[in-house]
């Protein structure tokens, strides 16, 4: 804590813009459309490590935008080896931070900043190893961020410990983060 707010440090990180493609998903019958949220990961910055360009190693010079876009090239890669393994934990990652960045930007959109019912209004479908990430990413993106009055820590606790036992509030909008 650095003056009564939590600092963070990010080691070994990177960051990546999660663009949103919608595709609509027609219901059966025709009468309901939803949105199917397909996300591609791209680097914040196109930028050509032009030192490496110029000696001639180009395939270096476009490392740092290649990894950001393996990303979402293929899902679910072979993960029998530890490169395998580094790109799909990345992949499970990205997918539960962007629906979650997604969910947070619809709930402010709705809601503003009151925070004090986001248990009740939002709930978080969690049901495969990788979307189970949210829980962790969620608390990290609301004490981080959003949170900083410690009213909300013990609710937003709670919220998170109920999508932990997969718990869904009758009344709460069904939000799924899933890849398949």
């Amino acid at each position: 804590y650095i003056d009564g707010r939590m600092e963070f440090d990010y080691v070994d990180s990177i960051s990546v813009k999660a663009v949103p493609y919608d595709v609509p998903v027609v219901g059966f019958g025709g009468k309901d459309v939803n949105m199917l949220h397909l996300w591609d990961a791209q680097p914040l910055h196109d930028e050509i490590d032009m030192n490496a360009f110029n000696q001639g190693n180009y395939a270096e010079s476009m490392k740092a935008k290649c990894e950001t876009e393996a990303i979402t090239s293929i899902l679910y890669p072979d993960d029998s080896n530890g490169m395998g393994k580094r790109l799909r934990l990345r992949q499970e990652y990205f997918l539960c931070a962007a629906g979650l960045g997604m969910i947070i930007n619809d709930y402010k959109a709705e809601y503003g900043s009151d925070w004090a019912m986001f248990p009740e209004r939002v709930s978080i479908h969690t049901n495969d190893t990788h979307p189970t990430m949210c829980i962790p990413e969620l608390m990290r993106i609301l004490m981080h961020g959003i949170l900083q009055s410690e009213q909300y820590h013990s609710p937003i606790t709670l919220f998170c410990l109920r999508l932990w036992k997969s718990g869904q509030s009758p009344n709460s909008r069904l939000c799924c983060l899933e890849s398949t």
